[in-house]
């Protein structure tokens, strides 16, 4: 039963999800592959600053589903090491691969390299479900505001 946690298993299935959306998405799109990875990177990049702008002026509810969805895909980074989401952008297109961390390692002075990006990573996704949480909180939550804001008297 715990040979499904097995590191091999994982990055195994891992390699199995990827090569299953690959394929789905090589043989019923028409898209050339330089504009599918673009695609995929541009969700990849954007979707967290969507969820963002959805907490700060869409109802309680599409912030709640945005953050829920995002927190989907955390388990999945961690039992998959890494996210298959950047394994299939890189399968799409080997060559000049960026991945969604590195504009952070650049902005943070680090150099891009695969272990930065491993330590990177879980700072950057805590720091946005940190804000995220505090956006809903303070927009719907009148005790949170009172609690954090009142004026002392």
């Amino acid at each position: 039963m715990f040979e499904m946690f097995s590191y091999e298993n994982r990055i195994k299935q891992r390699t199995q999800l990827v090569n299953c959306i690959h394929k789905y998405l090589k043989h019923n799109t028409k898209v050339p592959k330089e504009v599918l990875a673009f695609m995929i990177k541009c969700w990849h990049c954007s979707i967290f600053y969507i969820v963002i702008v959805l907490c700060l002026f869409a109802p309680k509810f599409l912030g709640i589903l945005g953050l829920s969805i995002s927190a989907f895909f955390v388990p999945l980074y961690v039992y998959f090491d890494g996210c298959f989401i950047s394994f299939l952008e890189h399968k799409i297109l080997k060559k000049n691969f960026v991945n969604v961390i590195d504009p952070y390692l650049g902005l943070f002075g680090y150099d891009i390299n695969d272990s930065n990006r491993i330590f990177i990573t879980p700072l950057v996704v805590g720091t946005y479900f940190i804000f995220t949480i505090f956006i809903l909180l303070y927009r719907f939550h009148k005790d949170f505001y009172n609690f954090f804001f009142k004026k002392i008297e």
